[in-house]
């Protein structure tokens, strides 16, 4: 994947817009990686890992996952447009990504249309409906009746949507990831709603906890037609891994355990005897 710096609009210098420092929807970091981005040459590309290595001797580094974070918050603010083209055998290439001074313009919002019934209140069928609603029971021996009762259950349980574009994102998960997996959701039948997020944002953090790459975990999960990302610790190397790390938990409370029990020698209160 590479990032390209759009062509300038000044030839042979460099004069930065102030709005860009001082947009207040992006953060100090995100501000900073925009500016060294915009003062490269016209069409500089550089790598993810190259603006890793920027920061290798800073006080406090920026890793991959913060690289890809302030990309990610910078496309969200209009900076940063993404695209992909497709290679000669027809599959996709990698993520490109264009730099700009000026934001793009907010996407129209492009939610699904709302299918629920219209209302029809101030009509006259609609009004002798529940007329008849309040003061007498429904005929649940007609199948009419039967009918319009199951028509309101449903309703009445129908799970709210959910929109990826708008979505709060976890840790380093791609925009675009996120949307490409919610229609891979829908492709196989299961749309993610309001509910099922919350299901996908406890599944991701509990994978961000155990070090996994969440948008790597998102493509593993469209590829292998799962509707939640799996669990990278299962297996023979998580029986391997979860005994490792039983050990280090092991010998941590053995350490800590003879700190505060075994009193310590004199030749650790008064020093190692060395000769002249």
């Amino acid at each position: 994947m590479s990032i390209i710096r759009a062509p300038r609009p000044i030839v042979g210098w460099y004069c930065l817009d102030r709005r860009i420092s001082e947009d207040a929807r992006l953060s100090w970091a995100a501000r900073g990686l925009l500016v060294f981005l915009l003062g490269k040459p016209d069409n500089w590309r550089v790598s993810v890992e190259h603006l890793r290595r920027q920061t290798a001797d800073a006080r406090i580094r920026t890793g991959r996952d913060g690289i890809y974070a302030l990309l990610d918050e910078l496309k969200v603010a209009g900076y940063i447009e993404a695209s992909r083209q497709r290679r000669g055998d027809g599959t996709l290439g990698p993520l490109c990504y264009l730099v700009r001074e000026a934001p793009l313009p907010a996407q129209p919002d492009v939610a699904e249309p709302d299918t629920a019934q219209p209302d029809t209140a101030g009509t006259t069928l609609e009004n002798t409906e529940r007329a008849v609603e309040t003061k007498k029971a429904p005929n649940t021996d007609s199948t009419e009746e039967r009918g319009k009762i199951a028509l309101q259950r449903n309703a009445e349980h129908v799970p709210a949507r959910f929109d990826p574009a708008t979505a709060d994102l976890v840790h380093d998960v791609g925009r675009d990831v996120l949307i490409q997996f919610c229609q891979h959701r829908r492709e196989l039948g299961k749309p993610v709603t309001t509910e099922g997020w919350e299901q996908l944002r406890a599944r991701l953090r509990d994978l961000w906890e155990k070090g996994a790459d969440l948008n790597e975990a998102l493509r593993t999960a469209m590829a292998a037609g799962y509707p939640l990302p799996p669990d990278p610790r299962r297996g023979k190397a998580a029986v391997i891994e979860r005994r490792r790390d039983r050990q280090e938990r092991d010998t941590a409370a053995t350490v800590a355990w003879h700190d505060r029990n075994v009193p310590p020698s004199r030749a650790d209160r008064e020093g190692a005897w060395t000769p002249n």
